[in-house]
């Protein structure tokens, strides 16, 4: 007979086919999953991909602004989700660039590089020939342009207080998007 060891904390008892009770609870014995490192000759051309990048798209029109969605987005970002990005076994800080814009029936993109003293907003009106203004600027590391960013989350709510646009669109912020991070 083969016994495994099993820590108590680890420990749940057997159904009558043998397999463990709290098997559908646990999701690294109910969805099968492995990591496989890639290793630089795998990758195309035998270039490391770019780190990722999170685009944080704020819908800032009349409705978004008076219920509050706007503030408590703003809020969230600054205390709470940048300090969680994801990152890498053992190191201390995410690879994670971020990059914001916000839209109403125009989108407006910011530079949030490290070395201003403020986020410039670049506004794009033209919804029929979408484009992302800067290439430079947009996407950043969150821990070298964290004052800009902060400056930046705090000044949307405010800048947009208030807005009586009402008129949204949404296929060209998600072109723009794609854009940026082609």
């Amino acid at each position: 007979m083969f016994f495994v060891l099993v820590p108590n904390e680890y420990f749940n008892h057997l159904d009558h086919s043998g397999r463990r009770m709290d098997w559908y609870q646990r999701p690294e014995l109910c969805i099968g999953s492995y990591e496989i490192l890639a290793t630089k000759q795998y990758c195309k051309d035998e270039k490391w991909p770019e780190p990722p990048a999170f685009i944080f798209m704020i819908d800032v029109s009349y409705n978004s602004v008076r219920s509050g969605l706007v503030e408590y987005i703003c809020h969230i970002l600054k205390n709470d989700l940048l300090d969680y990005l994801p990152k890498d076994r053992n190191a201390e800080t995410s690879t994670v660039r971020v990059g914001f814009a916000t839209f109403d029936k125009k989108i407006h993109f910011y530079n949030i590089k490290s070395t201003l003293g403020q986020p410039q907003m670049m506004v794009v009106s033209d919804i029929e020939d979408i484009f992302v203004p800067l290439l430079d600027g947009f996407l950043c590391l969150p821990q070298t342009s964290r004052g800009v960013i902060n400056s930046l989350l705090d000044q949307i709510p405010q800048t947009f207080a208030n807005t009586q646009e009402t008129e949204t669109i949404l296929a060209p912020v998600i072109q723009s998007g794609i854009q940026a991070l082609k």
